[in-house]
Formats: structure tokens, sequence, C-alpha cells
């Protein structure tokens, strides 16, 4: 009895005493190797198991999980130059040093950590535009902002500032306030319908506003001129010339 007991301590140390197996390198054909610690060198992914060096050919490697790796499945990389990737898996060291890693179903993709702006669980299209961080917000390009009223807006940049969703289109600019927004989708795609309201409207911007009033006190005028011809009290003579723009 003395003696199996001793022999399962002995065994538990020498357990004890093999290294971790912290790093996974998971190759194209499907096999993982578990290593101790794994690096660069040249064309290689060396790495050390049970004392020994061995290597295989970065070209081989689909990628590798340390233990100071961040993963994220299912996610979008949203980009400085304000592309995005979906990536069924990202992966992340902590000190950012390798960069990240998108890896698709058909291809992988390193990124330099320093364009990334953000990386978000899902699709782009579940992400909303006033949950999204600020950097993303900046680089959201053309959007269609949908109104509780029933309006629709297309503008070709959007940014929130404060309470207010400013959008900018070809020819003016709205402020739009946050409680008044619905929806806002990515794009200018025609399919875009809100499930309620009074139809596709367009709102009215300055400029817009600007015009119709010309438009009101011109046909005022008119109508006060042909009042007074129609009276016989006189020659008052209205004449109105439309500011040049």
């Amino acid at each position: 009895m003395r003696i199996a007991t001793v022999l399962m301590l002995s065994c538990c140390l020498a357990l004890l005493a093999i290294p971790a197996l912290s790093d996974e390198i998971h190759l194209k054909d499907g096999r993982v190797i578990k290593a101790r610690v794994s690096w660069k060198a040249g064309d290689l992914i060396k790495y050390e198991k049970f004392g020994a060096v061995m290597g295989v050919e970065k070209q081989q490697v689909k990628y590798i999980l340390t233990k100071y790796t961040q993963k994220y499945k299912d996610a979008t990389v949203y980009l400085e130059n304000g592309r995005d990737l979906f990536c069924k898996l990202i992966l992340q060291q902590r000190d950012n040093v390798s960069g990240i890693d998108c890896i698709g179903q058909e291809s992988n993709t390193s990124l330099n950590s320093e364009n990334v702006l953000a990386i978000l669980k899902g699709p782009k299209e579940s992400h909303k535009f006033l949950e999204l961080p600020e950097p993303v917000q900046q680089k959201w390009g053309p959007a269609t902002v949908y109104l509780h009223n029933g309006e629709v807006l297309k503008a070709k940049k959007i940014q929130k500032v404060g309470d207010t969703v400013v959008c900018m289109t070809f020819d003016d600019r709205f402020d739009v306030a946050v409680k008044d927004i619905k929806d806002i989708r990515r794009g200018h795609q025609g399919t875009h319908r809100l499930a309620h309201g009074t139809g596709e409207r367009r709102l009215i911007g300055r400029k817009e506003k600007l015009q119709r009033l010309e438009e009101d006190i011109e046909k005022m005028l008119q109508d006060e001129q042909k009042r007074l011809n129609n009276s016989g009290i006189g020659a008052i003579w209205v004449d109105y010339t439309k500011p040049k723009t």
C-alpha cells in the first residue's frame, strides 16, 4: 500500500514537471499542434514541445492561438479607411504586436491594429448607427434616415452631435433630433421603406424653404396687383424682382 502511494505521488510530480502546452497551431488540413510556445522564423512557424524545437511551413498554418489571444466569433471589423470586414473568427493579441487576424470562410486577412476603429459582434446589418462608437459613425458615409412621422431623408454623410444627428445632402443640411429618428440605415437603396408611417416624403431643408418663401412672396405680390387693378382705385404698381442666387 505504501509503495503504491509513493508511485502515485511520483507520477503526479512528473506530470506537474511537464510544461503547459499553451499555444495551438491550427493547420489548414484540420490538424492542431499543441505547443508550449510558438514563434515566426522566416517561412516557418517554430514551436517548442516537450523540450524539442520543431517547425511547420507558414503556408500550412491557418491561425495560431496563444494564452494572450482574444477571440471574437462572427464579428465585423471597422477600418480607418471606411471599409469593413465580416470575419467568422477574429484573433487579436492583447499587446497588438501581431496585429489582428480575420479568419474568413475562404481566406484569411492580417490587419494592422492601428488601422482598426472597432470590432463589433455580428454582421454590419445588425449594427444601429446611434449605438456605434463615434469613430465608426464618422466613417459611416451615405445613409437613409427614417423619422417617426414617416419622413425619409437620404444623406451623403451623417454625424451625431449631442442629441442631434446632422445630415448633409449634396446641397443642404438637416439637423434632426435623435428622439425623432426611428431608424438609420446605410446607403441609399430604394428598398428602404418604413413598416408604418405616412409614406416616403423628403424633409424640407434651408435652401428649399427659402425657395418656397420666394415663390410665396411672388404669388402674394401678384395677387395684390390683380386686386388693385380690379378695384379701379388707381395705379399702384408693385414690382418684385427675385434676388440673385
